[in-house]
């Protein structure tokens, strides 16, 4: 006997957008997730569908992902910028990216980039020590730091004297991308020549790491060296590796510097849970710079940021377009629908989080993480798409954790309450000052490298 089908339900949400003042696309998210775990928006020309419900998120992006592809119409806003590539393609032009560049971004591959990360980090720490007393904004700070890696590791270019003028731009760009009509760029309004500008800046960045005035040989990966120009490229060739390079060192320094800035602050508004971790990481490193083997060995602090990746995931919300047809958990999916998903929402579900709000490391113990059931937590993505960066992520945000709060005190004023502001990412509303003190007890020592 062949199931019987429905239509999604969409009244109770048209009823409380009806009834609210929608302040930005976090709070539809949130109001759209109250309404159940998989909706239909009541808006548009197109069925559109927000899911909160992890067995249909598990249908989407595993079961029949071949059904669902990348939506062309959000891409729009990025593509002027970034221009096509991994984050932005389907079918056959991502699947030849992906498979040029995922092995050598196994975490097998990623060991050499250890001793690196360690040196680099160090060398912003250590220009902290020549400001201590001062303030530096955490935002900024971490933003340059992973910029300054991500670009070094991934394509063997210093580029640290131009990060304090690149930052503040992307920035602008990235709350350019989200803020409305996206206008053609060729319009000569102020916002559009800047972002321009900023374009420009990026590209020749880019195309100077990818022609390179001396050999890098030993921080390139074989699959990113692949991008590097050649005499014989033709200019669709150099075009293309290009809008792949900024891919991929645009959208990882974003994610992991934004995910590092609130691992931080939530940290600093802990100050239990920041006590065990520093407890932890001077037990593990005795005073000395971490290896791969240590951090291994950081269990709370890897709890940690497994937790702070729950609550701000950097990836907060995607979406993808059905090409055919579909039955979703029972629904009824019309091809040409719009199916979003907000792991910012998911990550908060009651259904499967305990007080969901609150900031609890706990959760992700060895015990209680496998009570999460799958694609309930999906920071990353989940299925043929899951982030291809995720193991260098995760490995630059462990050894700048640890460095940090075993150098420097974790000074952030307790009264700064910061909000979220929902971009390509969700960064923090506001500059989170933070008062530059060496630790004065424990083993803070700047560690052998």
């Amino acid at each position: 006997m062949a199931t019987k089908t429905r239509k999604a339900p969409w009244m109770k949400l048209l009823f409380k957008i009806a009834t609210k003042k929608i302040q930005n696309r976090r709070h539809f998210c949130t109001i759209a997730a109250s309404c159940g775990g998989i909706v239909r928006i009541p808006l548009g020309f197109r069925s559109t569908f927000f899911l909160n419900d992890a067995d249909a998120i598990t249908h989407v992006l595993v079961q029949n992902e071949s059904n669902y592809v990348k939506n062309s119409h959000s891409n729009a806003r990025l593509e002027p910028f970034i221009g096509p590539g991994l984050l932005t393609n389907s079918g056959e032009a991502w699947r030849q990216t992906r498979h040029e560049v995922q092995r050598e971004l196994y975490y097998k591959n990623i060991i050499p980039y250890a001793p690196f990360i360690t040196k680099t980090v160090q060398k912003h720490l250590d220009d902290w020590k020549q400001r201590l007393g001062s303030h530096v904004d955490l935002v900024h700070e971490m933003s340059k730091l992973v910029f300054d890696i991500s670009a070094m590791a991934l394509f063997g270019g210093d580029v640290q004297s131009m990060t304090h003028d690149i930052i503040p731009r992307l920035h602008a760009s990235n709350k350019y991308f989200v803020s409305g009509l996206f206008l053609k760029t060729g319009i000569p309004t102020p916002k559009n020549l800047q972002f321009r500008k900023t374009k420009k800046i990026i590209d020749d960045l880019m195309n100077d790491l990818l022609n390179p005035p001396q050999p890098y040989d030993n921080y390139l990966t074989p699959a990113l060296r692949s991008f590097r120009h050649q005499p014989d490229d033709s200019e669709s060739v150099r075009l293309r590796h290009l809008n792949e390079a900024k891919h991929f060192i645009l959208a990882g320094h974003e994610t992991t510097a934004t995910a590092l800035t609130w691992t931080l602050y939530l940290l600093s508004k802990n100050p239990d849970i920041l006590q065990r971790v520093i407890a932890e990481i001077d037990t593990v490193l005795n005073g000395q710079a971490p290896t791969l083997e240590q951090l291994d060995q950081l269990e709370f602090m890897t709890m940690v940021i497994d937790e702070t990746l729950r609550l701000y995931p950097s990836l907060w919300i995607f979406d993808r377009a059905a090409i055919n047809d579909d039955i979703m958990c029972n629904y009824q999916v019309p091809a040409k629908s719009i199916v979003i998903i907000c792991p910012y929402t998911l990550h908060r579900n009651p259904k499967y989080w305990s007080n969901p709000n609150q900031f609890d490391p706990e959760r992700f113990n060895k015990n209680n993480r496998n009570y999460v059931p799958k694609n309930a937590y999906i920071p990353f993505g989940s299925g043929p798409r899951v982030c291809i960066g995720k193991h260098l992520g995760l490995m630059i945000m462990k050894f700048a954790i640890s460095m940090i709060l075993q150098q420097f005190e974790l000074k952030i004023d307790p009264k700064l309450d910061v909000a979220q502001e929902p971009l390509i990412t969700i960064k923090p509303d506001k500059a989170i000052p933070l008062k530059l003190k060496e630790r004065s007890q424990g083993k803070q020592g700047r560690g052998q490298i």
